[in-house]
């Protein structure tokens, strides 16, 4: 059985690789930070703008963000409404998908969380933000209260030496990556849900109820929440490579000097 299940996931790795289709390249020198919507748009930032490629793969906006700094995250959970995340200046920034200025920026200073080291968006305009001095989380909501406290995360996990990667919100749960140890689950209320045993995720992004991340040249695909269920496709090797997202059928692998999108 076991052997059976490793033969059709190697076939069908091998088979999705066979269909990729190289349909785009662009120039982006040294950028890492990429974001992609559910409706088939990617977003990365390129020196001192934001390119925003449509469902069409053609780029479609450019942002100018030289007022401000290096984003440190791009968060398109809201396809409407995209968060820029700067942690060197401690602020957040809205954007609508026409890369058009939606509002005016959140100073994270203001609500006493300037130290924090991640940001994503949350439901209804909100937003979560880690602070890795105190191990917390906290929810802010459309109107800058402060309505979620999960303090000291630490007592309930052996976690005092670890720092989170990667978080986002998905389907009424907050996902939260730390290296080497898993991937932990809270509600939107600040529960303690479960803790997914992955110790590896490089890239890692949710989109359409699964986990995808990268590792040695292939995307996985896992089931949420309970990621009982896996797929994967090979990918083409690419030196110097700083981000792999996939949305709507689509592989975008972005280097040090280039951006490759890949069609299955």
């Amino acid at each position: 059985m076991i052997k059976l299940l490793t033969l059709t996931l190697f076939s069908l790795s091998c088979s999705a690789f066979g269909q990729l289709k190289l349909i785009k390249t662009d120039e982006i020198n040294n950028s890492s930070v990429t974001s992609v919507d559910y409706i088939g748009n990617f977003y990365v930032q390129n020196n001192n703008e934001l390119w925003m490629f449509n469902r069409y793969d053609t780029l479609f906006r450019k942002f100018s963000i030289i007022s401000l700094a290096d984003v440190s995250n791009i968060d398109a959970s809201n396809a409407l409404k995209i968060q820029l995340y700067y942690r060197e200046l401690g602020k957040l920034l809205y954007i609508d998908n026409n890369i058009s200025d939606l509002s005016t920026s959140i100073s994270l200073n203001d609500l006493d969380v300037a130290q924090s080291t991640l940001v994503c968006a949350s439901y209804d305009n909100g937003f979560w933000c880690y602070l890795p001095g105190t191990m917390s989380l906290y929810r802010y909501d459309q109107y800058m209260k402060r309505v979620v406290d999960i303090e000291s995360i630490s007592r309930f996990f052996n976690l005092s030496m670890l720092e989170p990667s990667f978080m986002k919100e998905y389907s009424n749960t907050l996902y939260v990556y730390f290296p080497d140890y898993g991937l932990v689950l809270f509600d939107t209320f600040g529960a303690y849900v479960q803790t997914l045993p992955i110790q590896t995720l490089e890239y890692p992004d949710i989109q359409s109820g699964e986990l995808i991340h990268y590792r040695n040249d292939s995307l996985f695909f896992r089931s949420l929440p309970e990621i009982s269920r896996s797929s994967v496709i090979v990918l083409p090797h690419h030196e110097g490579l700083r981000s792999v997202r996939y949305s709507s059928g689509k592989v975008y692998m972005l280097t040090n000097k280039k951006l490759f999108i890949y069609k299955l």
